[in-house]
Protein backbone atom coordinates (compact mmCIF):
# COMPACT_ATOMS: atom_id res chain seq x y z
CA UNK A 1 0.00 0.00 0.00
CA UNK A 2 1.28 3.61 -0.84
CA UNK A 3 0.57 6.30 1.23
CA UNK A 4 1.25 9.91 1.75
CA UNK A 5 1.43 12.00 5.31
CA UNK A 6 0.25 15.16 5.13
CA UNK A 7 1.42 16.99 8.37
CA UNK A 8 -0.69 20.62 9.71
CA UNK A 9 1.14 22.51 12.51
CA UNK A 10 -1.29 24.75 13.91
CA UNK A 11 -1.12 27.33 16.59
CA UNK A 12 -2.98 24.76 19.31
CA UNK A 13 -2.77 21.53 17.57
CA UNK A 14 -0.44 19.84 15.25
CA UNK A 15 -1.82 16.47 13.04
CA UNK A 16 -0.59 14.14 10.89
CA UNK A 17 -2.10 11.89 8.65
CA UNK A 18 -1.01 8.89 6.84
CA UNK A 19 -3.77 8.87 3.45
CA UNK A 20 -3.80 6.29 1.16
CA UNK A 21 -2.78 6.97 -2.11
CA UNK A 22 -5.24 4.81 -4.17
CA UNK A 23 -8.25 5.76 -2.88
CA UNK A 24 -8.07 8.81 -0.50
CA UNK A 25 -8.82 7.01 2.63
CA UNK A 26 -7.49 8.43 5.85
CA UNK A 27 -5.91 5.20 7.51
CA UNK A 28 -5.13 7.26 11.03
CA UNK A 29 -4.80 10.23 12.40
CA UNK A 30 -2.95 11.75 15.06
CA UNK A 31 -3.11 14.99 16.87
CA UNK A 32 -0.82 16.07 19.61
CA UNK A 33 -1.30 19.44 21.57
CA UNK A 34 0.98 22.35 20.88
CA UNK A 35 2.21 23.13 24.03
CA UNK A 36 5.35 25.14 23.02
CA UNK A 37 3.98 28.81 24.07
CA UNK A 38 6.88 31.06 25.63
CA UNK A 39 7.03 33.05 28.26
CA UNK A 40 6.88 36.95 27.44
CA UNK A 41 9.27 39.42 28.84
CA UNK A 42 6.27 42.02 27.54
CA UNK A 43 2.01 41.63 27.20
CA UNK A 44 2.13 42.21 23.54
CA UNK A 45 5.27 38.84 22.60
CA UNK A 46 3.26 35.91 21.72
CA UNK A 47 6.09 33.15 20.74
CA UNK A 48 6.45 29.34 20.28
CA UNK A 49 9.99 27.27 20.76
CA UNK A 50 10.07 25.70 17.29
CA UNK A 51 12.19 22.95 18.49
CA UNK A 52 9.34 21.52 21.05
CA UNK A 53 7.12 21.66 18.00
CA UNK A 54 10.08 19.80 16.17
CA UNK A 55 9.76 16.58 18.69
CA UNK A 56 6.01 16.68 17.89
CA UNK A 57 5.89 16.70 14.09
CA UNK A 58 9.42 13.43 14.86
CA UNK A 59 6.86 11.83 17.53
CA UNK A 60 3.58 12.32 14.98
CA UNK A 61 5.91 10.72 11.95
CA UNK A 62 7.01 7.66 14.13
CA UNK A 63 3.53 6.64 14.86
CA UNK A 64 2.18 7.08 11.60
CA UNK A 65 5.73 5.32 9.62
CA UNK A 66 5.63 2.94 12.34
CA UNK A 67 2.19 1.92 11.29
CA UNK A 68 2.50 1.75 7.70
CA UNK A 69 5.98 1.79 6.77
CA UNK A 70 7.83 4.37 4.78
CA UNK A 71 5.53 7.20 2.79
CA UNK A 72 5.83 7.99 -0.60
CA UNK A 73 5.88 11.45 -0.10
CA UNK A 74 5.57 13.99 2.84
CA UNK A 75 3.54 17.34 2.41
CA UNK A 76 3.07 19.68 5.84
CA UNK A 77 1.29 22.87 5.96
CA UNK A 78 1.24 25.36 9.16
CA UNK A 79 -0.03 28.21 10.79
CA UNK A 80 0.62 31.55 8.80
CA UNK A 81 1.99 35.10 9.36
CA UNK A 82 4.84 34.01 12.03
CA UNK A 83 8.51 33.63 11.40
CA UNK A 84 11.60 32.26 12.95
CA UNK A 85 15.58 33.30 12.52
CA UNK A 86 18.06 30.63 10.98
CA UNK A 87 22.02 30.87 11.56
CA UNK A 88 23.95 29.56 8.34
CA UNK A 89 23.45 26.48 9.31
CA UNK A 90 19.73 26.35 9.08
CA UNK A 91 19.11 26.16 12.90
CA UNK A 92 16.97 28.03 15.04
CA UNK A 93 18.28 31.16 16.87
CA UNK A 94 15.11 32.68 17.64
CA UNK A 95 11.57 31.34 19.06
CA UNK A 96 8.98 30.95 16.64
CA UNK A 97 6.87 34.80 16.60
CA UNK A 98 3.05 33.57 15.72
CA UNK A 99 0.67 35.41 13.57
CA UNK A 100 -0.55 36.56 17.17
CA UNK A 101 2.77 38.51 18.16
CA UNK A 102 1.95 42.69 18.37
CA UNK A 103 5.15 43.64 18.76
CA UNK A 104 5.37 45.86 15.94
CA UNK A 105 2.45 47.14 17.31
CA UNK A 106 4.48 49.04 19.18
CA UNK A 107 4.89 53.29 18.56
CA UNK A 108 8.02 54.31 16.20
CA UNK A 109 9.60 57.65 17.40
CA UNK A 110 10.41 58.99 13.71
CA UNK A 111 7.14 58.04 12.92
CA UNK A 112 4.28 58.34 16.09
CA UNK A 113 3.05 55.63 14.44
CA UNK A 114 3.35 52.04 14.94
CA UNK A 115 5.80 49.92 13.54
CA UNK A 116 3.43 47.93 11.02
CA UNK A 117 1.79 51.33 9.90
CA UNK A 118 4.96 53.00 9.32
CA UNK A 119 6.17 49.79 6.82
CA UNK A 120 2.83 49.66 5.06
CA UNK A 121 3.16 53.25 4.59
CA UNK A 122 6.25 53.35 3.11
CA UNK A 123 5.70 50.21 1.24
CA UNK A 124 1.99 50.59 0.00
CA UNK A 125 1.45 47.22 0.98
CA UNK A 126 -0.82 46.68 3.83
CA UNK A 127 0.93 44.56 6.64
CA UNK A 128 -0.71 43.88 9.80
CA UNK A 129 0.84 43.25 13.23
CA UNK A 130 1.67 39.47 13.41
CA UNK A 131 2.94 39.65 9.70
CA UNK A 132 6.48 38.39 9.97
CA UNK A 133 7.82 41.45 7.82
CA UNK A 134 6.09 43.68 10.40
CA UNK A 135 7.85 41.92 12.90
CA UNK A 136 11.12 41.58 11.03
CA UNK A 137 10.56 45.65 10.47
CA UNK A 138 10.12 46.09 13.94
CA UNK A 139 13.42 43.89 15.73
CA UNK A 140 15.30 45.47 12.72
CA UNK A 141 14.44 48.87 13.98
CA UNK A 142 15.05 48.26 17.60
CA UNK A 143 18.27 46.35 16.58
CA UNK A 144 16.98 43.10 18.10
CA UNK A 145 17.60 40.67 15.97
CA UNK A 146 19.33 37.81 16.61
CA UNK A 147 22.79 38.33 16.12
CA UNK A 148 23.51 34.94 14.08
CA UNK A 149 20.75 35.52 12.14
CA UNK A 150 20.86 35.38 8.31
CA UNK A 151 17.39 34.62 6.99
CA UNK A 152 13.72 33.76 8.13
CA UNK A 153 11.11 31.47 7.70
CA UNK A 154 7.80 30.18 8.91
CA UNK A 155 7.11 27.03 11.19
CA UNK A 156 6.10 24.74 7.97
CA UNK A 157 8.95 25.57 6.24
CA UNK A 158 11.56 25.16 9.11
CA UNK A 159 10.14 21.62 9.45
CA UNK A 160 10.83 20.73 5.93
CA UNK A 161 14.23 21.96 6.31
CA UNK A 162 15.20 19.95 8.75
CA UNK A 163 14.00 16.59 7.50
CA UNK A 164 15.75 17.07 4.97
CA UNK A 165 18.74 18.25 6.80
CA UNK A 166 18.89 21.34 4.73
CA UNK A 167 20.60 24.74 5.70
CA UNK A 168 18.59 27.11 4.01
CA UNK A 169 14.66 27.65 3.74
CA UNK A 170 12.68 26.94 0.63
CA UNK A 171 9.01 29.21 0.67
CA UNK A 172 6.01 28.75 -1.29
CA UNK A 173 4.52 31.45 -2.05
CA UNK A 174 1.44 31.05 -0.56
CA UNK A 175 4.02 31.54 2.99
CA UNK A 176 5.71 34.25 1.22
CA UNK A 177 2.55 36.39 0.89
CA UNK A 178 1.28 35.40 4.24
CA UNK A 179 4.87 36.93 5.73
CA UNK A 180 3.86 40.32 3.73
CA UNK A 181 5.24 43.34 1.04
CA UNK A 182 5.01 40.15 -1.00
CA UNK A 183 3.86 40.98 -5.23
CA UNK A 184 1.67 38.56 -5.93
CA UNK A 185 1.42 39.17 -9.55
CA UNK A 186 5.68 38.30 -9.59
CA UNK A 187 5.22 35.78 -6.97
CA UNK A 188 8.30 37.06 -5.01
CA UNK A 189 8.90 39.16 -2.24
CA UNK A 190 8.80 43.25 -3.52
CA UNK A 191 12.31 43.97 -3.12
CA UNK A 192 12.76 47.50 -4.46
CA UNK A 193 9.99 48.88 -1.87
CA UNK A 194 11.24 46.93 0.78
CA UNK A 195 14.97 48.16 0.69
CA UNK A 196 13.37 51.71 -0.30
CA UNK A 197 11.55 51.29 3.50
CA UNK A 198 15.09 50.54 5.16
CA UNK A 199 14.64 46.76 5.38
CA UNK A 200 17.59 44.64 4.98
CA UNK A 201 16.35 42.56 1.43
CA UNK A 202 19.26 40.15 2.70
CA UNK A 203 17.53 38.09 4.87
CA UNK A 204 14.64 36.91 2.75
CA UNK A 205 14.36 33.50 1.91
CA UNK A 206 14.33 31.74 -1.13
CA UNK A 207 10.74 31.89 -3.19
CA UNK A 208 9.66 28.36 -5.12
CA UNK A 209 7.70 27.98 -7.54
CA UNK A 210 3.99 26.64 -7.57
CA UNK A 211 4.73 22.68 -7.43
CA UNK A 212 8.33 21.88 -5.29
CA UNK A 213 10.08 20.25 -3.95
CA UNK A 214 12.23 20.93 -1.11
CA UNK A 215 14.45 18.22 -1.27
CA UNK A 216 14.78 14.44 0.31
CA UNK A 217 14.71 12.60 3.83
CA UNK A 218 17.90 10.02 4.41
CA UNK A 219 15.47 7.59 3.59
CA UNK A 220 15.25 9.02 0.25
CA UNK A 221 11.65 10.58 1.03
CA UNK A 222 10.22 13.34 -0.95
CA UNK A 223 9.38 16.23 1.52
CA UNK A 224 7.22 19.12 -0.46
CA UNK A 225 7.66 22.76 0.15
CA UNK A 226 5.39 23.99 3.06
CA UNK A 227 1.96 25.67 2.19
CA UNK A 228 -0.16 28.11 3.87
CA UNK A 229 -3.04 26.28 6.33
CA UNK A 230 -5.43 28.58 3.85
CA UNK A 231 -4.00 26.86 0.65
CA UNK A 232 -3.87 23.64 1.93
CA UNK A 233 -7.49 23.42 3.46
CA UNK A 234 -9.34 24.47 0.28
CA UNK A 235 -7.20 21.98 -1.28
CA UNK A 236 -7.94 19.07 1.28
CA UNK A 237 -11.81 20.04 1.32
CA UNK A 238 -12.83 20.73 -2.21
CA UNK A 239 -12.66 18.19 -5.60
CA UNK A 240 -13.03 21.39 -8.29
CA UNK A 241 -11.35 24.31 -7.55
CA UNK A 242 -12.91 26.51 -10.16
CA UNK A 243 -16.61 27.23 -8.98
CA UNK A 244 -16.44 25.63 -5.73
CA UNK A 245 -16.94 28.24 -2.88
CA UNK A 246 -15.29 26.72 0.76
CA UNK A 247 -16.93 27.94 4.24
CA UNK A 248 -15.59 27.11 7.13
CA UNK A 249 -16.97 28.01 10.61
CA UNK A 250 -14.96 27.01 14.20
CA UNK A 251 -14.11 29.73 16.66
CA UNK A 252 -14.24 32.37 13.99
CA UNK A 253 -15.48 32.21 10.29
CA UNK A 254 -14.27 31.79 6.81
CA UNK A 255 -14.79 31.42 2.97
CA UNK A 256 -12.40 30.58 -0.08
CA UNK A 257 -13.16 30.78 -3.59
CA UNK A 258 -10.59 30.64 -6.43
CA UNK A 259 -10.51 34.12 -8.87
CA UNK A 260 -8.89 35.42 -11.55
CA UNK A 261 -8.64 38.94 -10.60
CA UNK A 262 -7.03 40.89 -7.45
CA UNK A 263 -9.50 41.92 -4.79
CA UNK A 264 -8.30 43.43 -2.01
CA UNK A 265 -11.65 45.50 -0.45
CA UNK A 266 -11.13 45.39 3.88
CA UNK A 267 -13.27 41.95 3.78
CA UNK A 268 -11.89 40.01 0.84
CA UNK A 269 -8.41 39.63 0.18
CA UNK A 270 -6.69 37.54 -2.79
CA UNK A 271 -3.71 35.08 -1.95
CA UNK A 272 -1.81 32.77 -3.70
CA UNK A 273 -3.01 29.97 -5.16
CA UNK A 274 -1.73 27.77 -8.47
CA UNK A 275 -0.95 29.15 -12.07
CA UNK A 276 -2.89 32.46 -12.66
CA UNK A 277 -5.44 32.04 -9.90
CA UNK A 278 -5.75 33.85 -6.42
CA UNK A 279 -7.53 32.11 -3.62
CA UNK A 280 -9.78 35.11 -2.53
CA UNK A 281 -10.58 34.51 1.71
CA UNK A 282 -12.82 36.95 3.53
CA UNK A 283 -12.56 36.11 6.95
CA UNK A 284 -14.89 37.40 9.95
CA UNK A 285 -13.03 38.01 13.54
CA UNK A 286 -16.30 36.55 15.04
CA UNK A 287 -18.15 33.98 13.11
CA UNK A 288 -18.70 31.32 15.52
CA UNK A 289 -18.35 32.62 18.42
CA UNK A 290 -21.50 34.75 17.54
CA UNK A 291 -23.58 31.60 18.59
CA UNK A 292 -20.80 30.54 21.23
CA UNK A 293 -22.25 34.01 22.63
CA UNK A 294 -25.84 33.11 22.58
CA UNK A 295 -25.33 29.88 23.68
CA UNK A 296 -23.36 31.39 26.73
CA UNK A 297 -26.30 33.77 27.47
CA UNK A 298 -28.93 30.79 27.49
CA UNK A 299 -26.77 28.90 30.25
CA UNK A 300 -26.71 32.74 32.13
CA UNK A 301 -30.04 32.66 32.21
CA UNK A 302 -30.85 28.64 33.64
CA UNK A 303 -28.17 29.69 36.39
CA UNK A 304 -30.28 31.74 37.60
CA UNK A 305 -33.13 29.25 38.12
CA UNK A 306 -30.67 26.93 39.40
CA UNK A 307 -29.33 25.28 36.61
CA UNK A 308 -25.59 25.55 36.96
CA UNK A 309 -24.70 22.39 34.92
CA UNK A 310 -26.59 22.45 31.24
CA UNK A 311 -23.79 20.43 29.53
CA UNK A 312 -26.18 19.40 26.55
CA UNK A 313 -27.77 22.64 25.55
CA UNK A 314 -25.96 23.11 22.27
CA UNK A 315 -28.19 19.76 21.55
CA UNK A 316 -31.03 20.85 23.29
CA UNK A 317 -31.11 24.24 21.65
CA UNK A 318 -30.55 22.35 17.99
CA UNK A 319 -33.51 20.42 18.71
CA UNK A 320 -35.58 23.26 19.05
CA UNK A 321 -34.78 24.84 16.46
CA UNK A 322 -35.41 21.30 14.54
CA UNK A 323 -38.81 20.97 16.05
CA UNK A 324 -40.13 24.61 16.12
CA UNK A 325 -41.59 25.97 13.10
CA UNK A 326 -40.11 29.78 12.10
CA UNK A 327 -41.71 32.32 12.25
CA UNK A 328 -43.49 34.86 9.26
CA UNK A 329 -41.64 38.03 11.02
CA UNK A 330 -37.52 36.50 11.51
CA UNK A 331 -35.57 38.76 13.53
CA UNK A 332 -32.20 40.12 12.06
CA UNK A 333 -28.97 39.26 13.41
CA UNK A 334 -25.85 41.16 12.95
CA UNK A 335 -22.92 38.49 14.05
CA UNK A 336 -20.18 41.58 14.08
CA UNK A 337 -19.76 41.15 17.86
CA UNK A 338 -16.10 42.20 17.37
CA UNK A 339 -16.00 44.09 14.31
CA UNK A 340 -14.88 43.51 11.21
CA UNK A 341 -11.64 43.65 9.15
CA UNK A 342 -12.22 46.51 7.35
CA UNK A 343 -14.54 48.66 10.13
CA UNK A 344 -12.48 47.18 13.97
CA UNK A 345 -14.54 49.43 15.85
CA UNK A 346 -18.07 48.27 14.28
CA UNK A 347 -20.66 46.20 16.33
CA UNK A 348 -22.97 43.42 16.08
CA UNK A 349 -27.07 44.90 16.41
CA UNK A 350 -30.61 42.78 16.20
CA UNK A 351 -32.77 44.30 14.86
CA UNK A 352 -36.89 43.10 14.00
CA UNK A 353 -38.00 42.37 17.24
CA UNK A 354 -41.54 41.44 18.14
CA UNK A 355 -43.49 40.20 20.48
CA UNK A 356 -44.26 37.26 18.22
CA UNK A 357 -40.51 36.32 17.78
CA UNK A 358 -39.26 37.47 20.95
CA UNK A 359 -38.06 33.71 21.53
CA UNK A 360 -34.97 31.69 22.27
CA UNK A 361 -35.43 29.70 19.26
CA UNK A 362 -35.64 33.20 17.23
CA UNK A 363 -32.66 34.44 18.51
CA UNK A 364 -30.76 30.95 18.17
CA UNK A 365 -32.22 31.19 13.92
CA UNK A 366 -31.01 34.69 13.78
CA UNK A 367 -27.51 34.31 15.12
CA UNK A 368 -27.10 31.21 13.19
CA UNK A 369 -28.19 32.78 9.86
CA UNK A 370 -26.62 36.15 11.03
CA UNK A 371 -22.73 33.76 10.54
CA UNK A 372 -24.31 32.27 7.14
CA UNK A 373 -25.01 35.91 6.10
CA UNK A 374 -21.64 37.72 7.11
CA UNK A 375 -19.74 35.33 4.34
CA UNK A 376 -21.89 35.38 2.16
CA UNK A 377 -21.49 38.94 2.12
CA UNK A 378 -18.25 38.39 1.52
CA UNK A 379 -19.22 35.98 -1.34
CA UNK A 380 -20.81 39.00 -3.26
CA UNK A 381 -17.69 40.99 -3.26
CA UNK A 382 -15.66 38.33 -4.26
CA UNK A 383 -17.79 37.38 -7.42
CA UNK A 384 -19.85 40.01 -8.55
CA UNK A 385 -21.25 38.18 -11.39
CA UNK A 386 -22.62 35.72 -8.71
CA UNK A 387 -26.23 35.51 -10.72
CA UNK A 388 -24.00 32.83 -12.48
CA UNK A 389 -23.93 30.79 -8.95
CA UNK A 390 -21.29 28.38 -8.16
CA UNK A 391 -21.00 24.75 -8.72
CA UNK A 392 -20.56 23.66 -5.19
CA UNK A 393 -21.09 24.51 -1.80
CA UNK A 394 -18.57 22.95 0.72
CA UNK A 395 -18.69 23.43 4.79
CA UNK A 396 -15.71 22.52 7.16
CA UNK A 397 -15.12 23.40 10.65
CA UNK A 398 -17.20 21.75 13.62
CA UNK A 399 -19.43 25.00 13.61
CA UNK A 400 -20.56 23.48 11.09
CA UNK A 401 -19.94 19.79 11.11
CA UNK A 402 -21.82 19.69 14.32
CA UNK A 403 -24.95 21.64 13.50
CA UNK A 404 -27.28 20.32 11.12
CA UNK A 405 -29.75 23.89 11.01
CA UNK A 406 -26.43 25.83 10.47
CA UNK A 407 -26.00 23.61 7.31
CA UNK A 408 -29.42 24.12 6.44
CA UNK A 409 -28.59 27.90 6.66
CA UNK A 410 -25.74 28.07 4.00
CA UNK A 411 -27.44 25.64 1.76
CA UNK A 412 -30.47 28.40 1.45
CA UNK A 413 -28.45 31.49 1.78
CA UNK A 414 -26.13 30.63 -1.20
CA UNK A 415 -28.57 28.26 -3.08
CA UNK A 416 -26.56 25.10 -3.31
CA UNK A 417 -26.68 21.76 -1.41
CA UNK A 418 -23.35 21.94 1.01
CA UNK A 419 -21.12 18.98 1.23
CA UNK A 420 -18.98 18.29 4.08
CA UNK A 421 -15.72 16.26 3.56
CA UNK A 422 -15.92 12.92 4.95
CA UNK A 423 -12.48 13.71 6.45
CA UNK A 424 -12.09 15.99 9.60
CA UNK A 425 -7.92 16.85 8.69
CA UNK A 426 -8.62 19.56 5.68
CA UNK A 427 -5.51 20.73 5.79
CA UNK A 428 -3.48 17.84 6.85
CA UNK A 429 -4.89 15.97 3.68
CA UNK A 430 -4.67 19.30 1.74
CA UNK A 431 -0.89 19.10 2.22
CA UNK A 432 -0.76 15.10 1.24
CA UNK A 433 -2.40 15.60 -1.93
CA UNK A 434 0.11 18.59 -2.84
CA UNK A 435 3.04 16.40 -1.82
CA UNK A 436 1.30 13.39 -4.34
CA UNK A 437 1.45 15.90 -6.72
CA UNK A 438 5.26 17.27 -6.44
CA UNK A 439 6.66 13.91 -6.34
CA UNK A 440 4.79 12.64 -8.96
CA UNK A 441 2.85 10.39 -7.29
CA UNK A 442 -0.08 11.57 -8.90
CA UNK A 443 0.18 13.41 -12.74
CA UNK A 444 -1.78 16.55 -11.40
CA UNK A 445 -3.51 18.61 -8.63
CA UNK A 446 -6.68 17.91 -10.40
CA UNK A 447 -6.53 15.08 -9.93
CA UNK A 448 -5.05 14.08 -6.03
CA UNK A 449 -8.17 16.18 -5.34
CA UNK A 450 -10.76 13.77 -6.89
CA UNK A 451 -9.94 11.86 -3.84
CA UNK A 452 -11.68 13.80 -1.82
CA UNK A 453 -15.32 12.24 -0.75
CA UNK A 454 -18.10 13.77 0.94
CA UNK A 455 -20.37 12.40 3.67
Amino acid sequence: MSIAIGLDIGTTTICGIALDCASGRVLSSQTLPNDSTLPGKNQYERSQDPEKILEKVDTILKKLTGQFGTPACIGISGQMHGILYLDQKGSAVSPLYIWQDMQSSQRMEQTGKSYSASLSEATGYQVSDGYGMATHYCLSQLKQLPAEAVTFCTIGDYAAMRLCKGSAPLIHPTNGASIGVFSLQENAFDQKVLEKAGVNTGFLPDVSGDFALYGHTEQGVPVAVALGDNQASFLGSVRESEGTVLVNVGTGSQISMVGNNLVFNGSVESRPFFGSSYLLAGSSLCGGRAYAALISFFQKIAALGGNTSWDTVYEDVGRLLETTPETDSPLHFSTLLCGSRSCPNERGSITGLSLENFTPEAFARAALQGIADELHEMFLQMNPNSERGILQLVGSGNGIRKNPYLQKRFAQTFGAPLQIPAHQEEASYGAALYAMTCSGVVQSLSEAQKLIQYQ
